[in-house]
């Protein structure tokens, strides 16, 4: 799983935020998002979809994005669950 960050554009209040986040679960392969006023951080897998699907399903619901840095998740270790 990767992870990227998204500044997000003309968020204002909880009504975005929610907005952003019904937007997000529509995208196949986005596999957790947090979202607050202006930024989200995205969990994906990138087989079934990319930063730029993510950003596209954002503008579609009225907000201007820009993509940050995408990250891969670190794995979780055998010892301790990756705590």
């Amino acid at each position: 799983m990767l992870q990227t960050q998204l500044t997000i554009s003309d968020m204002h209040c909880q009504k975005c935020v929610d907005r952003v986040t019904t937007a997000l679960k529509t995208v196949d392969g986005v596999t957790g998002q947090t979202v607050s006023v202006g930024s989200a951080e995205v969990g994906y897998e990138p087989a079934k979809t990319s930063p730029d699907a993510i950003s596209q399903a954002i503008t579609k619901a009225g907000y201007a994005t820009k993509v940050g840095l995408s990250t891969e998740k670190p794995k979780a270790h055998g010892c301790c669950g990756g705590n």
